[in-house]
């Protein structure tokens, strides 16, 4: 955010909106380049995309090539399975943390809006009512109320 928002590449709302629909697939970083890529005013929308998604994923890509060859023995190792164990633990904890820090706070403006994340997360972790209910309903709410 401090990188894109500040020096005016893209809007506060362009990141949150980018952020927040990250949020609602698998690997939301990778989503949010590909988001930014084509929403950043520097080349067409579809070659910036495109570039942010392979520039995010190519390291993964050369990473996993490199170990490939050494998985089986890697995996065989107590401490290595541990470390990514926490490596794990670790980016739940700033995933959450990005999520208060940058949604929450900026979004939830007042007690209603508050309220109504709260009862999306509640509804998700408590109830177990699948994202793809829950994430409609809480976007609807926010599109009747501004």
């Amino acid at each position: 955010e401090a990188e894109l928002v500040e020096p005016g590449l893209i809007s506060q709302s362009q990141f949150l909106s980018g952020y927040g629909a990250a949020q609602l697939v698998p690997g939301p970083m990778f989503s949010l380049s590909a988001f930014i890529g084509a929403v950043a005013p520097t080349v067409h929308p579809w070659i910036g995309g495109l570039l942010c998604l392979v520039a995010v994923y190519l390291p993964s890509f050369l990473l996993l090539s490199a170990t490939l060859p050494f998985i089986h023995t890697l995996r065989q190792r107590p401490w290595l399975r541990n470390g990514l164990t926490a490596v794990n633990a670790a980016v739940v904890g700033l995933l959450a943390e990005a999520a208060y820090s940058h949604l929450f706070v900026h979004c939830a403006s007042n007690l209603v809006d508050a309220g109504i994340a709260v009862a999306g997360l509640i509804a998700m972790f408590v109830f177990r009512v699948n994202l793809w209910i829950v994430a409609p309903l809480v976007v609807a709410y926010g599109i009747a109320t501004n």
